[in-house]
């Protein structure tokens, strides 16, 4: 009967690695001259392995200190999971208010806050004949009246997922919906 050996080298873990490394290290120093490793030059294997580990180390540290600094930045931008638009004193709040102001500022020349740096996207919006019905969860939270005009919300322009009162809307039920009650947007 023949047999089959393998001895892997974890070489995709360096931390795995290292401590096999130090393993095999330790017990060629416990022989001493008796060693079979004697004929390799483990003073450079020596050398590269501590070099090894400490820059292991210190990359575990620098990554622990970016995901810090990821975290804080996001704190103070007001884009971490617990914050939205209305976080006071936040970046994505300020902004939010700049561009509300601006808004205000340039209501019907909306293309002047490009000069601001924002990204504006002007469309045509046709207007909704008829009462959208009020006791669908998906429909009732589309503005009704003059806020369904007001800056910002465009039915026509919901081709991607829209966040309206806290809820995602997928564009496929507002437009089965929109069959549904018969509203026709052209």
């Amino acid at each position: 009967m023949r047999t089959s050996v393998r001895v892997d080298i974890p070489e995709s873990s360096p931390d795995d690695m290292i401590t096999l490394a130090k393993k095999a290290l330790a017990k060629h120093k416990d022989l001493g001259t008796a060693s079979p490793l004697n004929g390799l030059d483990m003073t450079t294997f020596t050398s590269n392995l501590t070099a090894g580990e400490d820059k292991r180390a210190q990359a575990k540290s620098l990554h622990n200190q970016a995901e810090t600094l990821n975290q804080q930045a996001a704190l103070n931008l007001g884009i971490d999971k617990s914050q939205n638009a209305k976080t006071p004193g936040t970046v994505y709040s300020t902004l939010t208010s700049v561009r509300d102001i601006l808004l205000g500022i340039y209501k019907g020349q909306e293309k002047k806050l490009t000069e601001w740096g924002f990204d504006v996207v002007i469309s045509d919006v046709n207007k909704i004949t008829g009462r959208i019905p009020t006791q669908n969860k998906y429909i009732s939270s589309l503005p009704q009246g003059p806020a369904a005009e007001g800056v910002g919300f465009n039915l026509k322009g919901i081709e991607r997922n829209e966040e309206i009162n806290n809820e995602k809307i997928e564009i496929i039920k507002i437009q089965e919906e929109r069959r549904k009650y018969g509203i026709i947007l052209s």
